[in-house]
């Protein structure tokens, strides 16, 4: 998304500092306006080491955008250091829908956040839902708080043909507790076993042969490993949707779940978990089931593979349209623009 958002402002200059590195498959996707600065923080010392150095970097007055939780307190101590004079805007792109399963990193730099909520000038959320939760954590500023999702360039796709002999159902994301998938091959394992015709792809960074771990999760929840096909990361995501037609959120946490949004962008039929803002993407919300209930998605995924080839295709049309009408990368960027430059 920060990707996406750095190629709308071809005009002016913008410095992109990580707190940690920075890939070359990162950097060859931004604009020649961009300058990127990698700090190589690899511990909480580091973090305060870093603040010093920025102090030299980011001059008084400056615009400075935030990205996320860690950022954002990096960011607060900055401002403090300058005496205030920055115009400090936090990004918050997560929920707090499983805080306790969070990483105590990740804890605590939230907690840190409801402490340092004084510091910034605005704040700025990528999901509604998160939004709300956040606000009544303690994330509110003197200027107030902004709602702004993420958006993205639609390249041109339709809705794929859905045939009545074969159906792949697809899902993406790395592996972590987060995206329960238990959840997901508990709820699909009764289905592909008794369906010669399905097939699951899965991608992410993790989601691979060799990690034991999640052959472990497969194994309980008795998911036969002949019907997959585990991916691992993928760096072409528009080549993975092109060849999937059914796709499956299952986490129990998100901030704004951009595979749900792409996925039907590029013309897949949708089911998720109630993460983030998922009802936002998902037009139709009984398409939506509880987190953590496989039996949920599992009757949901059941029910959209009783439908007719023409009710699959409308529901899919609807969703493809629903999302390509309100999440463009053009109308997010002026939306940003708004509140950077006043």
């Amino acid at each position: 998304m920060l990707i996406r958002l750095l190629n709308q402002d071809l005009n002016s200059e913008i410095i992109v500092i990580s707190l940690m590195g920075a890939s070359s498959n990162l950097i060859d996707r931004l604009p020649s306006n961009v300058r990127v600065i990698a700090l190589n923080v690899k511990t909480a010392a580091g973090m305060l080491v870093a603040v010093l150095k920025l102090r030299s970097i980011i001059p008084s007055y400056s615009n400075l955008y935030c990205w996320m939780y860690h950022a954002n307190v990096v960011g607060s101590l900055l401002k403090c250091a300058h005496l205030g004079r920055l115009n400090l805007i936090w990004g918050v792109r997560h929920s707090l829908d499983d805080f306790e399963g969070e990483s105590f990193s990740t804890r605590l730099a939230i907690r840190l956040g409801g402490l340092l909520k004084s510091t910034p000038d605005s704040v700025v959320h990528c999901s509604k839902r998160s939004q709300k939760q956040h606000l009544a954590f303690g994330y509110n500023t003197a200027l107030g708080s902004h709602y702004i999702p993420n958006g993205y360039l639609f390249e041109h796709s339709e809705v794929r043909t859905f045939s009545s002999q074969s159906i792949v159902i697809g899902a993406a994301g790395r592996f972590h507790p987060s995206k329960d998938y238990l959840n997901l091959f508990s709820a699909l394992a009764p289905i592909v076993s008794s369906n010669a015709s399905l097939t699951l792809k899965v991608c992410g960074r993790g989601m691979s042969p060799d990690n034991s771990d999640l052959i472990g999760i497969l194994e309980q929840a008795r998911f036969p490993l002949n019907r997959i096909d585990l991916l691992g990361e993928v760096s072409d995501m528009s080549q993975f949707y092109g060849i999937i037609d059914l796709f499956l959120l299952s986490s129990k946490t998100e901030g704004f779940p951009n595979v749900l949004a792409e996925a039907s962008a590029y013309g897949c039929a949708v089911i998720s978990t109630d993460v983030g803002d998922a009802k936002e993407i998902v037009v139709d919300h009984s398409w939506v089931v509880p987190a953590c209930s496989s039996e949920k998605l599992e009757q949901a995924v059941m029910r959209f593979l009783n439908l007719s080839v023409e009710d699959k295709l409308n529901i899919t049309k609807q969703q493809m349209n629903h999302v390509r009408n309100n999440y463009s990368i053009d109308k997010v960027a002026q939306s940003y623009n708004r509140l950077l430059r006043g």
